[in-house]
């Protein structure tokens, strides 16, 4: 996290791009939308576990692509045409990066946490499990810099978090919850000579993406809205991945948090496993508005 840490210092220069003229920045450009930051639980560990040659391997037949995975639908949808929203992706180091690019409607909320919780269930299965947050608002992208309120806020909120898991920020609550208040009013829009109404496809499944949790941060617990990435959201976006089975979700956890040749036997690491099989137990009692059924 180190140079991302470098950017998030620049609050001077920050203020100082605001202040130049519209000129000044043009190769930029200003995005109000969600930006999601997501990193590599124990990569340290894999990085000092790992010959040169090794994290090479690891690193071009693992970790690059995954977000790019996530934000087309495992390559379903490389266009991004079927998302109603653009989501754009990049990763540096142990950190990967979605942001909103642009979005067709005015409903954007519900394919980027779609791709999100699918990010984060990829990265499970890979082994690399992920810890993010997501915030909203204002911010600036200029190529792979980005600077504004929404980035330090989902830093700060995802740096805290014990587990393989990611949250929405307060911002991000605030908008979900505008989000679905629009979805009842929303209209059909012309997609290509059809007419479809986004809030009719996606309000179901949104429902089952979000859930209130009493998240396990290092200040103790804080109750979030948490994102679902069990077996819902694959099965959902029709990607074939191992199912999560309940009597052996310790199993799996402790597979995807040691694979690589990544050190499990410190008590954060544990911790971190514990809380993050709590989380799969919680989805489990959980109802799903609309009806999937996905184990025999």
């Amino acid at each position: 996290m180190s140079r991302f840490k470098v950017k998030r210092n620049q609050g001077n220069a920050a203020r100082e791009i605001s202040s130049k003229s519209t000129k000044e920045v043009s190769s930029g450009r200003k995005v109000t939308g969600f930006f999601g930051l997501f990193d590599i639980l124990g990569y340290r560990s894999l990085i000092e576990n790992n010959s040169l040659e090794e994290l090479i391997k690891i690193h071009n037949s693992v970790v690059s692509g995954i977000d790019e995975a996530a934000v087309t639908i495992n390559h379903t949808d490389e266009d991004q045409w079927l998302s109603f929203d653009t989501v754009g992706s990049f990763m540096f180091s142990d950190t990967i990066v979605l942001f909103q690019e642009y979005s067709t409607t005015n409903l954007p909320g519900g394919s980027f946490i779609l791709k999100a919780a699918l990010l984060m269930r990829l990265a499970f299965e890979k082994g690399i499990p992920l810890r993010g947050a997501i915030s909203y608002g204002e911010y600036y992208i200029d190529e792979n810099c980005y600077l504004g309120k929404p980035i330090v806020e989902a830093y700060e909120t995802e740096k805290i978090q014990e587990w393989a898991g990611a949250v929405l920020c307060n911002s991000a609550e605030r908008e979900y919850a505008l989000d679905m208040d629009r979805r009842s009013n929303a209209k059909a829009i012309n997609f290509h000579g059809i007419e479809l109404n986004p809030a009719v496809m996606m309000s179901p499944f949104m429902e089952n993406l979000i859930v209130q949790y009493d998240v396990p941060t290092k200040n103790g617990i804080s109750s979030k809205q948490a994102l679902c990435w069990d077996d819902y959201v694959p099965v959902f976006c029709n990607v074939d991945l191992p199912l999560l089975e309940p009597h052996i979700f310790e199993n799996r956890v402790h597979e995807s948090f040691s694979k690589h040749n990544k050190e499990i036997n410190d008590d954060s690491v544990k911790r971190k496993m514990e809380n993050t099989v709590d989380f799969l137990r919680f989805l489990e009692t959980q109802p799903i508005s609309t009806r999937i059924v996905y184990r025999g």
